[in-house]
Formats: C-alpha cells, structure tokens, sequence
C-alpha cells in the first residue's frame, strides 16, 4: 500500500508541475499579447501628438519651406533656450496667453 501511495503522490506531482508549465506559457503568452499590444497603441498615441503639434506649428508658422526654414529654426532654439526640454525630438512648452 505504502508504494502504491508512493506512486500516486508522485504522479499527482507530475501532473501539476505539467498543468502548472502549461499555466505558465499561457501567461507568458498572454502577457506578450498585451505587450505587444501596449506598444502599438504608444506608437498610435505618439503619432497623433507630433501630428497635433505638426498642425500647431503650421497654424503659427505656416508649412515649413526653404524659404523660412531659417526663421523655423531660429524659433526652436528660441524655444529651447526658453524652455530647455526637448523630449525625443518634439518641442514641448507651456505659455499663458492673457
């Protein structure tokens, strides 16, 4: 009797160390599918801020030309030096207009 206990433990042990493996790949998988998924909706989150700053400098600048290209980049230093953030190549600066 002691040996068939032996061996039932140590099946019942078996199988849940594998149903546990199996528990764990289901999470790492879906825990990759979330990953995944957060990136892209940074990157679409990220496209639609420089889209809406685009659209800011072009109602205060106008399209960016080789004409102005000079003056757009006087600006952003004016700006930088004003504000001394750029994060990842986008301007960010806070102003109060009265």
């Amino acid at each position: 009797m002691t040996n068939e206990k032996i061996k039932k433990l140590q099946l019942e042990i078996a199988k849940t160390t594998e149903a546990q493996k199996k528990s764990e790949q289901k999470y790492k998988e879906k825990i990759k599918g979330l990953r995944d998924e957060l990136k892209k909706e940074e990157e679409r989150l990220k496209r639609e801020n420089d889209s809406l700053i685009g659209d800011i400098v072009r109602d205060l600048l106008g399209e960016v030309d080789a004409d102005n290209i000079e003056s757009f980049i006087t600006l952003y230093f004016v700006v930088f030096l004003f504000t001394n953030t750029i994060c990842n190549g986008t301007i960010y600066m806070l102003m109060v207009f009265n």
